[in-house]
This record gives C-alpha cells, structure tokens and sequence, in this order.
C-alpha cells in the first residue's frame, strides 16, 4: 500500500542539486549585502579608494595655474600665456626667426 507509487518525490541527485541552488543563493544574498555595506559606508575598504568631494578648486587664480602646471594640465607656451594675462601685462610674443636660419 504505502511502496505503490509512482512518483517518490526528488530522489537523491534533484536534493543535491537543489541544495547547491539554495548554498549559491544565499553566499550571493549576503556577499551583496557585505558589498553594499562596504560600498556605501565612510570608514569601507573601498571609501578609502575614492578621491575626496571637492566641488571647487580653492586658492587665487594664479595658485590654481601653477597647479595646473605643476600637474602637467597645460604646457610651458600656454602657462606663461595665461601668467601674463593674470599679471595684466601682454604676453610675450614668439621671436620671429631670424633671416640667417632660413634653408
């Protein structure tokens, strides 16, 4: 009466497998959570990663350019372009060449 069917439910290989899926869901669950935490939290591992917000460089024109500069942002020819036009006098134009370096 009670071993007459024809269906015995899993068997052992579908309890396994659905075992496995339940063991990946959950190590998944909570390595998103462990993720988020860290993600969103000041003091995470990944915070200490992220450059600071500054919305506005401080610091009077001339320090910015010669920070921009300094970083390599612009060149030597357009540094000293924008130093003179800070400093109000006209910049310094290019020497023209001269007649005898002509080939």
């Amino acid at each position: 009466m009670w071993g007459n069917h024809y269906y015995d439910g899993p068997g052992m290989m579908g309890g396994w497998i659905w075992g496995l899926f339940m063991l990946l869901f959950w190590a998944g669950f909570i390595a998103l959570i462990i993720w988020a935490v860290l993600r969103f939290s000041k003091s995470g591992a990944m915070a200490a990663h992220r450059p600071p917000f500054t919305p506005m460089q401080h610091g009077t024109a001339r320090e910015i350019l010669d920070r921009r500069y300094a970083t390599g942002e612009i060149d030597a020819a357009t540094y000293e372009d924008m130093r003179a036009r800070l400093e109000g006098s006209a910049p310094v134009p290019p020497e023209p060449p001269s007649p005898t370096d002509q080939t």
